[in-house]
């Protein structure tokens, strides 16, 4: 552990006195913590302090005891760093890898936080009292492989986001978006094709953890965009650009691929690939590895060539195509080309040619993992009743599971199956963990194990994961519109707000920003703004029925029961005519705002007996008020403690 003042050299020139103060508060700190925790300072030097222990555990809680004191009155601006690596002890001084970690790890650090390695993430991950947000990964001078560094979350101690620790590296990970390939076949039906090739190449860049890979929504949105790439490099935050075509012709592809400096624009690389339908999966992998290979020599240095070797290139590849039939393959590209136009009728359509891929190959997991999502979007959605929707996901994920344990996609499947309909959380962990372990580089990994982190309470980490999630895909609305439902949640509604009006400067119709820019108005007390905003949402569903749910509670918490009545009246029509839609929490939402909290506990506990998958919802500040209920509260931490959850209320 490394620990220094920062800003102590300028403190001295200025009041000499108060420096020496706060180094004499911080030595004693120190020395009383790290020997509490069976720690040893090795070395004093001048305002930093470098220390050992024999516990990765007892070092972390020191180091959070110490940064909690010094944050307390008459704060001392302290940063700290810690590695697990061995180190070497002489009469000559104290060295070695484990050393230098530690020390960048440091000097990277700012005033008030904790950050540690990957290698000391590894020895405390599972340990419950410690949370962690994920920073990224850094290359540190002088070492010999990227660092994921990760600050511990802590009450009193400051979480830095990338932007703070990137000035203090000259190298951040390599990062690269692949732009939509160009279907130059005279088929337009080819587009499909030319997609799921860019695709095949996206998803196999996020299983190297040495580059940041843009994520395929984000790259999606330059199609058929013919823009400067030094320009769609800035708003990608990326140093690299592949590009590329596909012309098929018969049972002959071509593709043609380049990458290009963002920073001039220069074509440093191009290579033409040719082959038959026959040999796809092959032509795939060839690009991949040539890719990466360019990317391993031309990119980086020697440590991070060195870090993508040609067994992890080939081990990467090898696993990913889990078929070698170009007809089920091809109707599993259909798929994903409508599952990504992400409609209810689109997914309905996907979900139509997953099927015919497994019916044309019985073993083909990611279909079954594209089924098992589409079913459980419905359900959580309530576009389908839970009692067909949540089995139906089920059902497919554990398929997906049992055909293909290394499909990252079959994890988080099931994760979220065990989040959302069989609320096990301990299992959906563990397999997050896998998935995040089998392609770190996935901003939809990131995103769900963020919803998860909610889930469970651990709001720090979860943003970590959401800040990751941004940065893979960073022009991906869902994905900051949850940032901005995050921001809701911690009652930081400006903060929102901001959010939800980026998002509707990209884009004026997207709809879970109009609701959350609603939600934001009402609880600054802007209720006409909101109710003007939430009209405009209601009217962008395209139906008479659908979208009152915030407004109804809006109604009925400004004292308009007429108007909340209404929408009450307007859901009982939409029920009627979609029978197998389920609306027990949009009830229990409106009747909160009309203070009905029996009706709003009833309406609960119908949805807790299907789906524990709204849980996240109860720390939306709609809530508020109805905790303030004695017997809704008593009524709902029933309900959950039959379904083995506490301590949520």
């Amino acid at each position: 552990m490394f620990a220094d003042i920062v800003g102590f050299t300028s403190m001295m020139q200025e009041n000499e006195f108060l420096a020496k103060t706060m180094r004499d508060r911080h030595r004693a700190v120190l020395l009383e913590e790290i020997k509490k925790h069976g720690g040893e300072v090795l070395q004093f030097y001048g305002d930093g302090t470098m220390s050992i222990f024999n516990s990765s555990i007892q070092a972390v809680m020191a180091a959070v005891n110490v940064q909690q004191k010094m944050v307390a009155d008459d704060p001392v601006p302290l940063r700290i760093g810690l590695h697990a690596g061995d180190i070497v002890q002489d009469a000559e001084g104290i060295y070695g890898d484990g050393v230098n970690v530690a020390s960048r790890i440091e000097s990277l650090s700012v005033a008030g936080s904790v950050l540690i390695s990957d290698k000391l993430y590894d020895d405390i991950k599972n340990h419950r009292d410690f949370l962690t947000v994920p920073l990224g990964q850094f290359m540190l001078k002088n070492v010999k492989r990227p660092i994921e560094v990760y600050a511990i979350h802590k009450s009193g101690l400051k979480i830095p986001n990338r932007k703070e620790l990137e000035g203090k590296t000259d190298l951040s990970y390599k990062s690269i978006a692949v732009l939509p390939f160009l279907n130059l076949s005279n088929d337009p039906e080819n587009e499909y094709f030319s997609d799921g090739i860019t695709e095949e190449v996206i998803h196999v860049l996020t299983k190297v953890k040495e580059i940041n890979v843009t994520s395929r929504t984000s790259s999606f949105v330059f199609k058929n965009k013919n823009m400067d790439v030094r320009e769609i490099g800035q708003m990608l935050n990326v140093n690299t650009i592949l590009e590329g075509s596909v012309r098929r012709s018969g049972k002959r592809v071509r593709v043609t691929a380049q990458l290009i400096n963002t920073q001039d624009g220069y074509h440093f690389w191009s290579e033409n690939f040719n082959g038959n339908l026959d040999d796809i999966f092959e032509l795939q992998d060839n690009i991949s590895e040539a890719i990466v290979a360019k990317l391993r020599d031309t990119l980086s240095g020697r440590q991070f060539r060195d870090g993508l070797s040609r067994s992890q290139i080939d081990l990467r590849t090898k696993n990913d195509h889990q078929t070698k039939n170009i007809d089920a393959y091809k109707l599993y590209l259909k798929a994903q080309y409508h599952a990504n136009k992400f409609t209810p009728d689109q997914l309905k359509l996907a979900i139509k040619y997953y099927q015919q891929a497994i019916e044309t190959q019985p073993d083909y997991a990611p279909a079954y993992s594209g089924i098992a999502y589409v079913y459980g979007y419905f359900g959580v959605t309530g576009q389908l009743i839970r009692d067909i929707a949540y089995p139906k996901s089920m059902e497919y994920a554990q398929k997906s599971m049992e055909l293909d344990e290394n499909h990252y996609g079959s994890h988080l499947v099931y994760a979220m199956c065990q989040v959302y309909f069989t609320n096990n959380l301990d299992t959906a962990y563990q397999h997050f963990r896998i998935a995040l372990d089998l392609a770190p580089g996935s901003a939809e990994v990131h995103l769900y194990y963020a919803m998860y982190l909610l889930v469970v309470g651990n709001m720090g980490e979860a943003q970590g994961h959401l800040d990751q999630a941004i940065e893979l895909d960073p022009m991906s609305l869902p994905i900051r519109s949850y940032n901005g439902t995050y921001h809701l949640f911690k009652r930081m509604y400006f903060e929102a707000r901001k959010i939800y009006e980026d998002i509707l400067h990209d884009d004026p119709d997207f709809r879970s920003a109009l609701e959350g820019m609603g939600w934001t108005y009402y609880l600054t007390g802007e209720v006409e703004k909101a109710i003007d905003v939430l009209h405009q949402y209601q009217s962008e569903t395209g139906h008479p029925l659908k979208g009152w749910t915030t407004l109804g509670h809006i109604y009925g918490a400004t004292g308009q029961m007429d108007k909340a009545e209404e929408v009450l009246k307007k859901m009982n029509e939409r029920e009627l005519l979609e029978p197998e839609i389920s609306l027990h929490i949009d009830y229990a939402i409106i009747y909160a705002g009309m203070e009905r909290f029996k009706d709003a506990a009833e309406e609960i506990e119908k949805e807790i007996q299907g789906s524990t998958a709204f849980l996240y919802l109860f720390m939306h500040p709609l809530w508020d008020r109805a905790k303030k209920d004695n017997h809704f509260v008593e009524k709902i931490n029933h309900l959950l403690e039959k379904k083995g959850i506490s301590g949520l209320f």
